[in-house]
């Protein structure tokens, strides 16, 4: 009786955490943007260790355990429990890198070829995806020349201070007078970081690349960009608009898949310290990404009521996950129980691994910036990890 009410809390914890994180894009811009991405960093790097740790140290070996108890006798060449494990990890990777990736391999290489110039000096676009990788393209008119960036994104929400004047944007990065020149979009909630050299070699290849596209480029409106100078350094900030505006509503069915498991998960367990642990591994993740799903669709314009009946929808999905394994869990019995248990639980360690391992450590990592701003991430990802240690620790006293 103890587990069911704290699975029927859970049920209600995660719906305000999910509205909670999906109202927050509209109650932070008077936050100053360095405050703002920096406190959603160590937030994300706390998550990050959390699922980590949860998925790795506790959800896999105890999923190993159950069907090692079963005695089933393919597990002794075959570990199953693993095998599971890497199945939902390759559900999450298809659906983000497969099912939402460019299908045209010009944009890959494309993309290596604007990577491999990033030592060269120091320039870096810092390149937002949900989950699609972005491909900066380049767009020449009679008059003037401005960056559009074409792919599956969300519009940036810098605000345009002054608009660079009508001349080739590389006599702008060439220019004496302008010291380390950054082109960034920001105030996104899933990130690939891309860094390029922008000479005219690499815009004769980027335009070549993309000349398909231009068709594609013409039909949107081209987003403002933006030179402001701070601290010495002048920063590029460029508004991006999406050729794909399928892509919030193809992103809530990711997360609406990864939140079914992971409910599924929490609600099939037969005991208080897996129900706790999965408690706080969803919670401390929950609400950034709620955050990054709502950011999604407000950037990309798409209707308040719509919205909202999708963010609805959204926020019943761990519940109904939860709801679905405590039914589960009272239908079977024996080994088929632990059995079904068995494949939550190997289940949403894959999902956790991916999620924690590709969608939030490498992409905090991968920030540009100095290297001190890494500690604090670092730290808070040990955070993570040590809440759960201490937590597993605790109940074995």
């Amino acid at each position: 009786m103890e587990i069911l009410w704290w699975k029927v809390i859970s049920i209600f914890v995660m719906m305000l955490l999910v509205w909670f994180g999906g109202f927050l894009p509209t109650q932070l811009h008077a936050l100053a943007e360095d405050k703002r991405q920096f406190a959603l960093g160590l937030g994300n790097a706390f998550s990050g260790g959390v699922f980590l740790c949860v998925g790795l140290v506790h959800l896999l070996p105890e999923a190993a355990e159950q069907i090692e108890h079963l005695n089933y006798k393919f597990n002794e060449t075959m570990p199953i429990a693993y095998v599971i494990a890497m199945g939902g990890f390759l559900l999450i990777f298809w659906i983000e890198k497969i099912l939402l990736s460019s299908s045209d391999p010009e944009e890959h290489r494309a993309i290596a070829a604007i990577q491999s110039k990033a030592a060269a000096k120091d320039m870096a676009v810092d390149v937002i995806v949900i989950p699609r990788q972005i491909i900066p393209h380049y767009h020449e008119r009679k008059r003037a020349r401005t960056l559009t960036l074409s792919g599956s994104s969300t519009s940036s929400v810098a605000e345009s201070s002054s608009l660079l004047r009508s001349r080739p944007f590389e006599d702008e990065i060439d220019s004496k007078s302008r010291s380390q020149p950054i082109v960034t979009v920001r105030d996104m909630p899933f990130t690939v970081n891309e860094a390029a050299q922008f000479d005219k070699k690499t815009w004769k290849m980027m335009e070549k690349q993309f000349k398909k596209q231009e068709k594609v480029a013409h039909e949107h409106e081209h987003k403002k960009l933006v030179a402001e100078t701070a601290d010495g350094h002048h920063h590029h900030h460029i508004n991006v608009s999406t050729s794909y505006p399928l892509v919030p509503y193809i992103l809530a069915l990711v997360l609406s898949v990864h939140s079914v498991i992971e409910g599924m998960a929490l609600g099939i367990g037969t005991n208080a310290e897996q129900t706790v642990i999965l408690i706080i591994a969803l919670a401390s993740h929950k609400w950034i990404e709620a955050f990054a799903f709502s950011t999604s669709f407000v950037k990309e314009g798409v209707p308040v009521r719509r919205w909202i009946g999708i963010l609805l929808m959204y926020s019943l999905m761990t519940p109904l996950g939860i709801t679905g394994g405590i039914f589960l869990s009272d239908y079977l019995s024996g080994d088929n129980a632990i059995l079904a248990e068995a494949i939550m639980e190997s289940l949403a360690a894959g999902s956790f691994l991916y999620v924690s391992l590709v969608d939030i450590i490498c992409e905090e990592f991968n920030e540009p910036g100095p290297r001190r701003k890494r500690y604090p991430l670092f730290a808070s990802m040990l955070l993570g990890i040590a809440l759960i240690i201490g937590v597993l620790f605790w109940n074995e006293l």
